[in-house]
């Protein structure tokens, strides 16, 4: 079976390749297609059956880099679904940059062409920049990450809707060290981190608010902070005991980042599901998340669930755990398990195949 990953502007690198590699270890002919990435470039791969394809903004015009990809995108994407046509049994398209345009084309393929063409709503629900119906409706099947996610699709009146979870990103359990350390922390420090974007919805001002209080009760715990601001605005002077680090953290950065911390803090305001927290568990660091989207269900799976908005609860759990190793060392265990038994890449890769073959088509 020949399938095609399709993730344009490379958003989602870290959840593409090990879904590209499990498949073709399963036995697909795997192409990804995506685009040179300004921070890691274009990915790499040892895995047998898989090519990785700069199919978007490989020409290089004279104009801002948001401009050209403007005017690039429709022609690129036109190409590739053109070729598609003949290279592929299935098309699994991970972002829409064009929203609506994007929608039209890959209705076209499905339309004129045997071709089953899917689409994964990262989210698909609790954001408010999520697609409309009508874009979800031109493909063959829709995947929803979380319980709640297929619950939300389903009832948006989308028949073909696949609940399929996101691997643990093991990549970062295993990444070398950062030739420099991205921050210096005191040895016998409890650390709690959030990393990613600094967006409004992920509730950083909740956290900020929360670590005086984790501050009087775990008095030597350390916060990190580490991303890229987009949308908020952050305070002239940090509470005791908050580093930031505002800028993008490379893949050796985030690994050593996720290993070195005890506890990641999630108090999102909205989300589906998260990268960063697949990322946590599979380097066995425990989770503080809000009861939010699908970030209940990592429950018993190495995390603690919080009220959005409220940061004495934040604090209260954040700060049991920082100060209780034994709290620490049962949700880190669980972590291992569920990332054995639930997020390992092949077992996704075993779902997606009996998934393919619902739509009738054969290994």
């Amino acid at each position: 079976m020949r399938v095609a990953i399709v993730d344009p502007a490379s958003w989602s690198l870290a959840y593409d390749v090990p879904l590209a590699e499990a498949l073709a270890r399963a036995g697909c002919e795997v192409t990804l297609h995506c685009a040179t990435s300004p921070h890691v470039g274009l990915p790499t791969t040892d895995t047998e059956r898989l090519v990785i394809e700069e199919s978007f903004y490989a020409g290089k015009l004279p104009l801002p880099r948001r401009l050209a990809r403007m005017v690039q995108h429709p022609i690129d994407l036109w190409l590739l679904a053109r070729r598609l046509r003949d290279e592929a049994d299935i098309v699994h398209v991970q972002w829409m940059p064009g929203r609506s345009l994007d929608a039209r084309v890959w209705a076209w393929l499905a339309r004129t062409s045997n071709v089953k063409v899917t689409f994964t709503a990262h989210n698909a629900q609790e954001r408010s920049n999520r697609l409309d119906t009508e874009e979800l409706a031109a493909f063959t099947a829709v995947v929803a990450h979380s319980d709640g996610g297929a619950l939300a699709l389903k009832r948006r009146g989308l028949k073909h809707v696949w609940r399929l979870m996101i691997g643990a990103y093991d990549q970062y359990a295993t990444s070398p060290d950062p030739e420099e350390l991205p921050v210096e922390l005191p040895a016998d420090a409890p650390v709690a981190l959030f990393a990613g974007l600094l967006r409004r919805y992920k509730g950083i001002d909740v956290l900020l608010d929360a670590w005086p209080q984790v501050v009087e009760r775990v008095p030597n715990a350390q916060l990190v902070i580490a991303g890229r601001p987009v949308d908020v605005e952050l305070p002239d002077t940090l509470p005791a005991g908050v580093t930031l680090l505002p800028r993008f953290t490379t893949e050796e950065e985030l690994g050593w980042l996720l290993r070195r911390a005890d506890v990641v803090a999630l108090p999102y305001r909205e989300i589906d599901m998260s990268g960063i927290a697949v990322s946590a568990l599979a380097c066995g660091t425990p989770l503080v998340v809000s009861d939010i989207g699908g970030l209940g269900e990592y429950v018993g799976r190495g995390a603690l669930t919080v009220p959005p908005n409220d940061p004495t609860a934040l604090a209260a759990v954040l700060a049991d755990v920082l100060g209780d190793p034994a709290l620490q060392q049962r949700l880190a265990a669980e972590a291992v398990t569920a990332v054995r038994e639930h997020y390992a890449w092949d077992t996704i890769a075993e779902y997606y195949k009996d998934h393919y073959a619902d739509l009738g088509l054969r290994w």
